[in-house]
């Protein structure tokens, strides 16, 4: 299986970033849940945004945050 992934930040207009703190608060999801639902691909994968340091965008937790609650 390859490593999980991270991409370059790509910043659009009106979007922000969003530290792990910030994800697990809006998610209400713990750090192993999220690391194992990145695992199977079923989380958005963070940005790098400088050396060691990652996050997510906020449109992507919600775009992920939306689909879940499709029946």
């Amino acid at each position: 299986m390859e490593p999980l992934g991270t991409r370059r930040a790509r910043l659009e207009p009106g979007d922000e970033i969003l530290r792990q703190s910030e994800v697990l608060q809006t998610t209400k999801l713990s750090r192993t849940t999220i690391w194992r639902l990145r695992k199977q691909r079923r989380f958005p994968e963070p940005l790098d945004i400088s050396v060691g340091v990652k996050g997510w965008l906020r449109s992507d937790i919600e775009r992920w945050m939306r689909g879940l609650t499709r029946g």
